[in-house]
């Protein structure tokens, strides 16, 4: 008779097969109760979050039990360990044998555990089967599509009303959540893919191609003093023959960047005009060797566009009630504006040299961009077959705004406050590698659960850290022509100006987002062979037959893939590890309030996606880590182990923790702030929802009545927070939100997003305090035994 698979002790609900043993489960989490002034609505949403998170940890347990009763009934044992050591002893084809098991080391066990626990949990096929069912059923309902449309117009009036009002809150509802300009947005899928994608490169070969104009010059001026310096610039802009009225070193300056100035005249040119610049410099030009890889014959600056001497203008000072130079450039349209004629102009030498030096530097962008800009719109014109649509050419459109003193004074002040929102992200992404470890790497494994593209990204990130720019350029190529390789402005390190703090900042930020670019290209790579797996298989396996090397081999396969391919492949993987270059409708509404904006709001699809593309690999990957990948906690020997990543945020289900988070330190204190107000106004449970927002405590300090200070913590706390251990620190000076969990844990945080709070020693319980029975015994003022009320002497009157 076939053993019963519920018979004997159900499983202990302090064993896991995974190798963090989970000992109890999480409970819920609190919602805030935001009292009687709170709309119906507000309140249901917060009833069914606090459903939803206390539905996960029975349905954790059931899921828990159906492997292990599996398990049992495959080998008759209830221990998690010794279910596995028989499966191995008795099928072992299936894994590595009991014997094998043994000799590995103690660190490759848990692994080995995992592993084997997922291929037999019946929720990895459970979870498979879903998501193979969900995509079916996405398809079927795409191609039923048209028939439904037919159906609906021929439904009666009202019927098709309520359809197509629920189709445009649909689209409208995507669209504000979609990365990219409004008009980007409203493009399709691939169309908006493809100019995002061409956008990314244009923008990486532009920003590459200025660096090492900019280096050329910087190296050139270097060594002059500040007088060398200014006759430079009035030797470039025709003022003076150098030949005469130019020392050695400043000659020497002024050859190398006049070679600058006709390098890229040179690299915009057509063939014909190509010749008439190799005429002047009497025979052949070669621009120097890091920028010949830029070369092109697609014709775009004609002889007459040159200018004999050439020295931009530098930038005037803003005049009082001058308009100021906004608007928008599309680089599909783009026209170098230094080609223009500008009016005739006099170096001053009382500004000095570096308003001259800013304006070729601003030059050599421009020419920059009309370089990357002609050979990427040549490249999307091939895409299209040689035409673009007019749709996507006008949504390649892009504002500008002001910069320095051209702004207005609004547009300095939203500067201003955005730029105090942000300092708390400024100093995490360049202060610690947080971001890196907890976010990228979080949401690299989420997308690829077994581990392939996080393993690239660490075994490249040390060479790439090490690299110099040509060669990092050379290094990211893939990620560059898949359009994965989107340059931002926070690449520029926030406090590399800051003394003390500026290498350290500029070193991290560098390791931040090197690892970010390299884990875009290495994501967009395994999108790449998905899609052209079979294709670029072919073309290695032929070349490889020729005598190609294996790694030349493999590079000229990707690359005939990435043609084939389009930007698809790369654009996935950019908005999977949050495309921070495209802040979506969204992204840019909460930038008001927070200091994540591009990555709070795009966050949950990101890990939604990748639940959905691969269930059993995310599942497979939580199961691994006890659930604390998706934002469950283990209590391990070594404490509770918590991760604040991007999975673990998602998977807690909270929305109102997460609200808070979202929200930047100053924009919560100023809610919680209101809750003073509120209590004054006596609406008790309206201040405490409010307080939520700072965790309980009132932001605004103030005397008790022995005069001491309270509350002044939440302004030191605020003040710190972002900044590597301010938890320890403040708490040392008295002070913050938190108190600190160890120094090994607040550091293992800091750069991880892992937490392990050790377990607290219990306190001793107290003996509870004995009390007499009155029926017990005899009372102390009696003598023990029984008592005749009748024996001895009657009582006196």
């Amino acid at each position: 008779m076939a053993a019963d698979p519920f018979s004997g002790p159900p499983p202990s609900t302090t064993q896991n097969v995974a190798p963090l043993p989970v000992y109890t489960s999480t409970p819920p989490p609190q919602i805030p109760s935001f009292g009687t002034q709170m709309s119906r609505t507000a309140q249901g949403a917060g009833r069914a979050a606090g459903n939803v998170a206390r539905l996960a940890s029975p349905l954790g347990r059931i899921l828990d039990y159906q492997r292990w009763a599996l398990a049992k009934k495959l080998t008759g044992e209830t221990d998690p360990d010794k279910q596995l050591a028989a499966i191995r002893r008795k099928w072992p084809g299936m894994f590595i044998t009991q014997e094998q098991y043994e000799k590995l080391p103690d660190y490759q066990k848990p692994i080995e555990d995992a592993a084997e626990s997922a291929a037999l949990d019946p929720l990895t096929i459970e979870t498979a089967l879903v998501g193979a069912a969900a995509r079916g059923a996405y398809g079927v309902a795409r191609a039923a599509a048209p028939t439904l449309a037919k159906v609906v117009a021929r439904a009666p009036e009202g019927v098709q009303d309520v359809v197509k009002a629920a189709g445009i809150a649909y689209r409208k509802g995507k669209r504000f959540f979609t990365p990219g300009t409004k008009a980007e947005t409203a493009l399709s899928k691939v169309d908006r893919q493809n100019l995002q994608g061409a956008t990314a490169e244009m923008q990486a070969e532009a920003d590459e191609i200025k660096k090492r104009l900019v280096a050329h010059q910087e190296a050139a001026l270097k060594p002059l003093t500040e007088d060398e310096k200014i006759g430079v610039m009035m030797a470039l802009n025709g003022e003076i023959i150098p030949e005469f009225e130019l020392t050695p070193a400043a000659r020497k300056a002024y050859a190398t960047i006049r070679h600058l100035t006709d390098s890229t005249e040179y690299l915009q040119s057509d063939p014909l005009h190509r010749q008439l610049i190799e005429q002047r410099h009497g025979g052949a030009f070669h621009p120097p060797e890091n920028l010949k890889q830029f070369e092109h014959g697609h014709g775009t600056m004609s002889p007459s566009q040159h200018r004999e001497n050439y020295l931009p203008s530098p930038r005037e000072p803003m005049k009082k009630g001058q308009p100021h130079p906004t608007g928008s450039y599309n680089w599909l349209n783009y026209e170098n504006p230094n080609w223009r004629e500008r009016e005739a102009f006099k170096v001053d030498p009382a500004r000095g040299s570096q308003p001259y030096i800013d304006a070729l530097n601003s030059s050599y962008e421009n020419a920059a961009r009309q370089i990357a800009a002609d050979r990427v719109a040549a490249k999307l014109r091939g895409i299209y077959g040689g035409l673009i649509p007019e749709n996507v050419q006008a949504a390649a459109a892009r504002p500008v705004r002001a910069r320095g003193d051209q702004r207005t004074e609004g547009e300095i002040l939203e500067d201003v406050y955005k730029g105090g929102l942000g300092y708390g992200r400024a100093a995490q992404v360049s202060l610690t590698p947080y971001h890196a470890v907890a976010n990228v790497g979080g949401l690299t494994l989420a997308h690829d659960p077994s581990g392939a593209t996080l393993g690239r990204v660490l075994g490249k990130l040390p060479k790439a850290l090490a690299a110099k720019p040509d060669a990092l350029y050379d290094q990211m190529k893939l990620g560059r022509i898949l359009g994965a390789d989107a340059p931002f402005a926070e690449h520029a390190a926030p406090f590399q100006g800051v003394p003390l703090l500026g290498p350290w900042a500029k070193g991290m930020s560098k390791v931040t987002w090197t690892a970010d670019r390299l884990a875009a290209q290495e994501l967009a790579r395994t999108n790449l062979w998905k899609q052209q797996g079979h294709f670029m298989r072919g073309v290695e396996s032929q070349l490889r037959k020729a005598g190609l090397d294996a790694k030349s081999a493999r590079e000229a396969a990707e690359n005939l893939g990435a043609a084939r391919a389009g930007y698809g492949p790369g654009r996935m993987a950019r908005e999977d590890l949050i495309d921070y270059a495209n802040p979506s409708e969204f992204g840019r509404l909460i930038s008001w309030v927070s200091k994540f904006p591009n990555y709070r709001s795009q966050l949950i699809p990101s890990v939604l996606r990748a639940v959905a593309k691969n269930p059993a690999g995310v599942e497979a990957v939580n199961r691994a880590t006890s659930g604390v990948f998706l934002g469950g906690k283990a209590n391990t020997p070594a404490g509770e182990v918590d991760y604040y990543g991007g999975p673990g945020e998602v998977g807690r289900l909270d929305p109102f923790q997460y609200t808070r988070g979202t929200f930047a330190d100053p924009v919560r204190g100023a809610i919680s702030a209101t809750g003073d107000l509120a209590s004054a106004l006596r609406h008790p449970t309206v201040s405490k929802g409010l307080h939520y927002m700072t965790y309980g405590r009132s932001p605004i300090p103030h005397r008790d009545a022995q005069g001491h200070w309270k509350n002044w913590q939440f302004g030191a706390g605020m003040l710190g927070a972002g900044f590597p251990f301010e938890r320890p620190i403040q708490t040392e000076l008295g002070g913050g939100l938190f108190k600190p969990t160890g120094a090994g844990n607040e550091a293992l945080f800091a750069t991880t997003g892992v937490s392990v709070r050790p377990k607290q020693p219990r306190a001793k319980a107290k003996p509870p305090a004995r009390i007499q029975d009155p029926f017990a015994g005899a009372p102390p003022s009696i003598a023990p035994g029984p008592v005749d009320p009748f024996a001895g002497a009657p009582p006196t009157h």
